[in-house]
């Protein structure tokens, strides 16, 4: 699943800027 890869980079790029502790969330959830 390619896209699930952009999406999640995408997702984790995005909430990285807003809220820098809530990537290691994220990344967890996924």
């Amino acid at each position: 699943m390619p896209g699930n890869s952009i999406g999640r980079v995408f997702t984790i790029t995005t909430f990285g800027e807003s809220h820098g502790r809530v990537v290691g969330c994220v990344i967890d959830g996924c």
